[in-house]
């Protein structure tokens, strides 16, 4: 399974349930390089709106899916996945925000390697990095 994730500098996720900020490009990003239906909640449904055809939305996302699968995290732990996952894409943006809810794992621990990292222009962000993470 590949698990896509935004997160800002600190690794925030939200702040008071709310997703941290949004650009299109990232979106853009996802859609280009995943390689199956993205599996997202319907919280996320906004994001996509329009720009992925191949999506599969649900109120509420199984951890078990199978590792065919593509999924976008954005209002819960990545530690349900991890177990799953065969990669982890996580797009950073070039700014802190305030964050009440972070991205907390240990990718050493999961045997995660980080095997690219990518820095692009955004719509609403100078700069944002994509860092692919694979399961070794």
């Amino acid at each position: 399974m590949s698990v896509f994730i935004c997160v800002d500098e600190k690794m925030g996720l939200l702040f008071r349930e709310k997703r941290l900020s949004r650009d299109r490009q990232v979106i853009h990003d996802i859609v280009e390089i995943a390689h199956s239906p993205i599996y997202i909640e319907s919280y996320s449904a906004v994001l996509f709106n329009g720009l992925c055809d191949d999506l599969v939305i649900k109120e509420c996302l199984e951890p078990q899916l199978t590792k065919n699968y593509c999924c976008f995290l954005e209002n819960m732990q990545i530690n349900n996945f991890i177990h799953s996952a065969d990669e982890v894409i996580i797009y950073s943006w070039n700014r802190i925000y305030p964050s009440d809810f972070f991205l907390d794992v240990d990718f050493i621990k999961y045997n995660f390697k980080n095997v690219s990292t990518h820095d692009f222009k955004g719509h609403s962000h100078d700069k944002i990095t994509r860092r692919i993470f694979k399961h070794v």
